[in-house]
């Protein structure tokens, strides 16, 4: 069985369930799991960050794998032996440019096909769903984003596209979403910080107040 889990901010401390449902999963207390950075970490600050995140939950197997400017093809058969791939938070439209240049998608897939675990993180959860367009209208302009639409298709390992950080946005970028969905006819699941979706084979669970924005609507799970 494959599982996806999203986490909208995983440092967080409402996110004890997820933690726990995480580890029933993998059916470990101390998973090996592989990080993979967003982007270059070379005094590998936000990799510490996460190694002292994860020691605190009793997991003191993180290994970094960089797909960036560090990027080693010899260390791909470490994927093989883990049991979790963490993708980090940061900028997911670069992130993604490194998996393609990296031709790394079908890694990440045939590692979900093999049972493996993916744990994504705020811009890293963001990859695993359809497209990353939500964060360019972010950062750019919806009108912007729907001349460009397919440059943002993304993994695609959810039929959903999944936004982070509910409780932080703007009405105005909220707004965007809406318009956005109408306009593309897609399904958007959106978390506040301290929830998060876990995503089992077909099957979808949903941890903490959930919502969901399709066709210019908001609906709470």
């Amino acid at each position: 069985m494959s599982n996806i889990i999203l986490y909208s901010d995983q440092i967080y401390a409402e996110n004890e369930k997820i933690h726990k449902r995480m580890f029933s999963i993998v059916g470990k207390r101390n998973p090996k799991i592989i990080y993979i950075p967003s982007c270059g970490d070379k005094d590998r600050k936000y990799y510490n960050n996460q190694k002292l995140f994860y020691k605190s939950l009793g997991v003191d197997q993180l290994i970094f794998f960089d797909i960036d400017d560090e990027y080693d093809q010899s260390k791909i058969n470490e994927i093989e032996k883990a049991d979790i791939i963490h993708l980090s938070a940061g900028d997911p439209v670069h992130f993604l440019m490194n998996i393609k240049r990296r031709q790394f998608a079908n890694t990440l897939r045939e590692f979900l096909q093999n049972g493996g675990t993916i744990v994504g993180v705020s811009g890293g959860a963001v990859l695993l769903g359809k497209s990353i367009a939500l964060f360019k209208i972010y950062t750019d302009e919806l009108i912007k984003t729907l001349e460009n639409i397919q440059e943002y298709f993304s993994l695609g390992f959810t039929q959903f596209e999944f936004l982070p950080h509910f409780n932080r946005w703007s009405a105005e970028f909220k707004n965007d979403v809406l318009e956005y969905t109408k306009k593309v006819n897609t399904t958007v699941l959106a978390c506040n910080d301290g929830n998060g979706i876990i995503v089992s084979d077909d099957k979808t669970e949903y941890i903490g107040n959930i919502i969901i924005i399709k066709n210019g609507s908001i609906f709470n799970i």
